[in-house]
């Protein structure tokens, strides 16, 4: 309703819907409402709709289901400056939390928001700005753990955990947002991607955080059509560590990457990606891999400062596209001696 504050839930209170596709909780043009220590559960749509100028309101302690199809079990849409402590979202056939259009400047902090179906999400952000997930746990034994989609701009995961298992399926999805960050936390699928940044994502960083994937064929950190991805003291292990393709001005610095399959890369530019700086970081790829493979690339690829470790080629430079300026400086590239197979510090490969 509309108005000031009112409690809409107390000390270990239970919110059921009464009927099947009803919501257990909505609140719409309200500020400074509470729910602490409470139950809050719908069978057949969303548990708790937080809709346009909700504002300020706290959850705290209380746990969030519903077992719908297609359901979430909190959904903010123009919700404002809510604070989300030491709670549990869980929605088994849904997303867990959605952040929709106009929710902005909501914090989540320790808790957890959990999925079990393909195409939905622990976190789904379609629209919402500017929020924060800190020290939480996010999963999906089925698809997407977080999926952060277009008009979603300057929202941050800290010190947290984003988790999936699923094949052909990324742990955490950016796609067409803006200046997404991903800060002290563990992204991790050990059966394919854990991040994907893709479909015109732009400013999107990794800083201080593991990024480990598992799927054959497939980086644990995929890049493409993208801008201004930047990736900073930072772990990332795959199959191929990283790979970056039709993207422009990719940052790295302070990293480790490493590729665990026989033939994988630590690190591949390619498709008519445009302008690279990587340095000061560690490369290691194993028997017949590559430490760094850049093709068809355009700008100024700029690999300074780095160690590489590889198997069979520290750097592959395939053909370029015109215009491209590689320069490779100051690194130590360390590649065996092997009877079996030739092996090259640097290749230039047309």
């Amino acid at each position: 309703g509309a108005g000031g504050p009112v409690l809409i839930a107390t000390l270990e209170d239970t919110l059921t819907s009464a009927a099947a596709s009803y919501r257990a909780l909505y609140t719409v043009n309200t500020t400074s409402n509470s729910v602490i220590e409470s139950f809050v559960y719908s069978p057949g749509g969303d548990a708790a709709v937080f809709d346009t100028a909700t504002t300020s309101h706290t959850v705290l302690r209380s746990t969030f289901v519903t077992v719908a199809a297609e359901a979430a079990a909190a959904r903010y849409i123009g919700a404002t400056d809510n604070d989300l402590t030491d709670s549990r979202f869980r929605s088994p056939n849904g997303d867990g939390v959605v952040f929709g259009a106009g929710a902005n400047y909501n914090i989540v902090t320790r808790s957890s928001m959990t999925s079990d179906t393909v195409n939905f999400a622990g976190l789904r952000v379609v629209g919402g700005s500017s929020n924060t997930v800190d020290a939480s746990y996010i999963h999906n034994s089925a698809g997407h753990a977080l999926d952060v989609q277009a008009g979603s701009n300057s929202n941050a995961i800290t010190r947290s955990t984003v988790s999936a298992v699923a094949a052909d399926t990324p742990a955490a999805h950016v796609r067409a947002a803006v200046a997404t960050r991903f800060n002290d936390s563990w992204l991790v699928n050990p059966a394919s991607w854990a991040l994907v940044v893709d479909t015109a994502a732009a400013g999107t960083s990794v800083l201080r955080s593991t990024v480990v994937g598992g799927g054959a064929g497939q980086a644990a950190l995929h890049i493409a059509s993208a801008t201004g991805t930047g990736v900073y003291n930072s772990y990332v292990q795959g199959s191929t560590a990283v790979y970056v393709a039709a993207s422009s001005a990719t940052r790295v610095a302070g990293a480790v990457f490493v590729a665990t399959n026989t033939y994988g890369a630590g690190f591949v530019a390619a498709s008519i990606s445009v302008g690279l700086d990587m340095s000061s970081t560690v490369i290691t790829a194993p028997s017949q891999g590559i430490g760094v493979y850049l093709a068809g690339d355009m700008g100024l690829m700029r690999v300074s400062t780095n160690t590489i470790r590889s198997g069979r080629y520290g750097v592959y430079v395939a053909t370029q596209a015109a215009g491209a300026r590689v320069w490779l400086t100051s690194n130590t590239i360390i590649v065996p001696l092997a009877a079996a197979d030739d092996t090259y510090g640097v290749l230039f490969n047309g």
